[in-house]
């Protein structure tokens, strides 16, 4: 698995990816931290592709890793976003946009 992914230089939004080569016995998943953005302020993450939920070992909701809930950039920070098992050879996107 590898995670790689860019926070705008306003902290307003940022784009993740996680890449997933094999599936391993052990695979359950990975949380995956987004340091960077604006402690205080929420953010909406939604699936932005490519690949559909199908390719995804678990069920997914369709809106996005923690469905239609927020997060603060310090949770994101320090917690961070939860990628299903996914099937090998995947990709899978998240957007992270900062609320008005």
């Amino acid at each position: 698995m590898l995670g790689y992914g860019v926070v705008a230089e306003d902290r307003s939004r940022a784009i993740i990816a996680h890449v997933q080569y094999e599936e391993s016995q052990t695979n359950r998943g990975v949380y995956l931290r987004v340091p960077g953005l604006d402690p205080a302020a929420e953010y909406t993450l939604k699936w932005t592709g490519p690949e559909p939920p199908s390719a995804s070992l678990e069920s997914l909701d369709a809106f996005g890793p923690m469905g239609e809930t927020k997060a603060t950039g310090r949770y994101l920070a320090t917690v961070g976003i939860r990628f299903p098992r996914c099937r090998p050879e995947t990709i899978r996107l998240v957007d992270i946009v900062r609320e008005q």
